[in-house]
């Protein structure tokens, strides 16, 4: 799958999810996978100076 643009260069699309009217996204299983999420995990969104969104799954911690 080719890029037209130059600032994607070195991202490769895994998928896509529609957000819902309540605002919600579901991940698909691709990207599950590559965060190596599972449930009751959190998944952080971050902007670059770029203005692109970057994801990175976070282990839910468990309070004793």
């Amino acid at each position: 799958m080719g890029n037209s643009s130059g600032d994607r260069a070195g991202l490769r699309f895994i998928g896509s999810a529609k957000i819902s009217e309540n605002r919600r996204v579901t991940l698909i299983e691709d990207v599950s996978a590559v965060l190596k999420a599972e449930p009751g995990d959190n998944v952080l969104f971050y902007l670059d100076d770029a203005g692109r969104v970057i994801l990175e799954a976070a282990k839910r911690v468990k309070v004793h």
